[in-house]
Formats: C-alpha cells, structure tokens, sequence
C-alpha cells in the first residue's frame, strides 16, 4: 500500500487521521510542521500527502509547489478549516490532487484518498511494466489480468523452443509486439528480427520481398536483392496476416521450412541455405480459409505444430483499462504537451464498460480525442467520444478484422 504523509500541526486531528488510515490499512506518518514533512520527503518515505493549508504561522502552499516541483508524481491532498474558495482554486491550480473541508467528511476523504491511492498503483504498474519489457513498446503488455498473465506465461514457453509459432486474435492487440517479445527473450535475441505485413504486398512484391532476387529476374530487376528470409538466418521472421499469403509465396515458403533452404526469384540454380524462426500472425479464422479453399491447408497445420498463443482483447480484460488509459495519457502528453493529471471516476467507468472492438488502437485515439478537450487536468466523462460515452460502439468499422 502506498505510505501517507499527514501533515498537520494540530495533534488530535494529526493522530485520529493516522489512526484512521492505519485502520483502513494505509502506512501512515504525521508531521506537524514543514521541516518535519521536507525531512520524510527527502527520504523519499510519502507517496502520498495530506497537507493543510494553513500550519501555524507557516502555509502549506509553499510545501505543494515544492513537491510540485521536486516529485510532481505525488499526489497531494490540501486540508484546511479556511472557507476562502480562492484558496482551494489557488491550491489546485498548482497541482493539488483534490481539495477537503474540515471538519472531514470520513466517507468523502475515504474517497478522494482511494482516487489517489490507484493513481500511485497504476503509475507504479506502468513503471513496473516498462522495466519488464525494457525498450520494447510495453503498452501491449502491461495489466495484471489472468488473461495477460496465462499469455506471458506461454511467452516464455514459446521463447524457450525452437518451433514455429502463431499468434491469433483481433487487430489491435500487438501482434508484432509479442513477437518480438519471444524474439527478445529467445536464445536468436543476437540475430535479427525482420517483420513482414503479408497483407500490405501484392503477390509479386510479397514474393521478392521474402526470397530476393537475382540480377535481371525480371525487368525492373536491375541488381540483385537479398530478401528477408536472408535477412532473417540466425534471428526470427514475422509473418504478419500470413493469411494473405497466396499459392505460390506459401508453397516456396513451406519448402523453406522443411529444407532451411531456397532459391531467390530468378536464381533456381543458386541454393541458400537459412536457420531462421518462424512467428506468424493473423486476426482470421485460418480453419475456416482452409474449408473456403482460401489458406493452404499444410501450411495451417505447420504453424500448429508449434505453438499458438491467442492474444486477449481488450474487452476480456476491462481491469486492465486503467494502466492502459494512464499510460497512454502519459505519451500523449510527451508527444503533445496536452496534460491530464486525473481521470473522473465515471469516465473510466465509462471506458470499461466500452467494448473497444478496435482494441488498444481505438483506445488511444479516443483518448487523444478527449485530451484536447481537457483543460484544467481532468478528464471528465462529457470529454470522451459521443460513441464511447453512449456506448454504441461503430462494430461495422471492425468487423472485417475480428
């Protein structure tokens, strides 16, 4: 649980708030002026602070803007007896996480106390996450819901053997991601790891772009290209929507796989020997092509020879929406300075309850559309998207994906 700094010079109410946090669960300390306070900050000993305004002759406002200053991550929560409004518009201006009235109203300080309590834990989640994953893009795989727990489990699995694998589920879920997670974890992490969008080539240029070509193989062919299959000997080939693949690319594609060897385009007498592993993606039924005659039924069942890991979506794991929704505030605010320190409570009830048929991708761009609305670091429920606000989510758009 987070610690809690209560900073207060008036002892009863100083040890009855401690008493009460302390029953809640909460580690809690007092101090009860600011050098006291200053002294546990600088040990790095509050993640959260309980500050009144005014301290005896000394005003907590200097101490917000220092922690403002210093650890701006801090939730801080103003306190204080003073009816004045413009000191509570002062005091949130200047970043306090929420302003209370003495006497405490128990159930409300409870509450504003547990907002700030999540805003600590997913920030600590997010820090948590993007060690884990070191520079790959980790909004893929934070959350800690047993869905994303059994698929990091057969992430490791899958790293730990030399078989093909497939990655099923919807668009938006981070294929290329986890793909390259195994890649990073496995024991070619030295080699390269070369992705292809099958679906975005045309059938020639699929072709040449996996086995190269030789000078003069056709006419644009004016020097000889080396593909990434070349490119990928001693590392990992992503295949992305390999459903898009067609007959004569997934024919060559499975002799590679049995043989470790091929032919660029235009050099059949020139055998290249490759090692190389196979992770292949799709957000199609791939049995279902088999049956309409449109997906290579051998090269199905090389892929299933291996491991298949189904990527979760976002509407299976809701519990995870929080940490995605910090974090993505957080890159929308180093990309474009548009800060939101706060999400109301029923906006992110809101949007986990929200189907996001588009996944982490629909998530961010709803959330890019309603920080620019933001004003004062607080993202409200009217800020969202009407279709996320009415919860009527535009399927149609992502059918063709599911």
């Amino acid at each position: 649980m987070p610690a809690i700094l209560i900073v207060e010079d008036e002892d009863d109410t100083r040890e009855n708030l401690q008493k009460l946090l302390m029953k809640q669960g909460y580690e809690a300390q007092g101090a009860p002026d600011l050098n006291t306070a200053r002294q546990i900050l600088n040990k790095g000993q509050a993640d959260i602070v309980i500050l009144d305004v005014d301290l005896g002759g000394e005003s907590g406002i200097e101490l917000l803007k220092e922690i403002k200053l210093n650890s701006p991550d801090v939730p801080v929560i103003m306190n204080t007896g003073n009816t004045d409004v413009m000191i509570a518009v002062q005091a949130m201006r200047l970043g306090a996480r929420d302003y209370i009235q003495k006497p405490l109203d128990r159930t409300r300080f409870l509450t504003v106390l547990e907002r700030a309590v999540q805003d600590v834990k997913q920030r600590r989640e997010i820090e948590r996450m993007r060690s884990h994953t070191g520079t790959l893009s980790s909004q893929y795989v934070m959350g800690d819901s047993a869905a994303m727990k059994s698929v990091l489990q057969l992430v490791e699995r899958a790293a730990n053997l030399e078989v093909p694998v497939l990655l099923t589920g919807e668009s938006g879920t981070g294929k290329e991601i986890f793909a390259n997670l195994i890649h990073q974890k496995s024991k070619r992490k030295k080699g390269q790891f070369v992705a292809v969008n099958c679906g975005a080539l045309s059938e020639t240029l699929l072709e040449t772009t996996l086995f190269g070509h030789e000078s003069g193989a056709f006419t644009s062919a004016l020097k000889r290209k080396i593909g990434y299959i070349e490119h990928a000997d001693q590392g990992t080939l992503f295949l992305d929507e390999i459903s898009a693949i067609k007959e004569e690319a997934s024919r060559r594609l499975l002799r590679v796989l049995e043989t470790k060897s091929f032919e660029r385009v235009g050099g059949e007498t020139n055998t290249i020997k490759v090692d190389f592993r196979l992770i292949a993606a799709s957000n199609r039924d791939l049995f279902s092509m088999v049956n309409a005659g449109q997906f290579r039924e051998d090269m199905l069942w090389r892929l299933r020879n291996g491991i298949e890991i189904r990527l979760p979506s976002l509407r299976e794991r809701p519990e995870d929406i929080p940490v995605f929704v910090y974090y993505f505030l957080n890159k929308i605010f180093m990309e474009t300075g548009y800060k939101v320190h706060e999400v109301h409570e029923l906006a992110m009830e809101a949007m986990q309850d929200y189907p996001w048929y588009g996944n982490l991708r629909e998530l961010h761009a709803a959330l890019m559309q309603a920080s620019f609305q933001v004003t004062d670091g607080v993202l409200e429920y009217a800020h969202l998207p009407q279709n996320v606000r009415e919860n009527k989510p535009n399927q149609a758009r992502f059918l063709h994906q599911l």
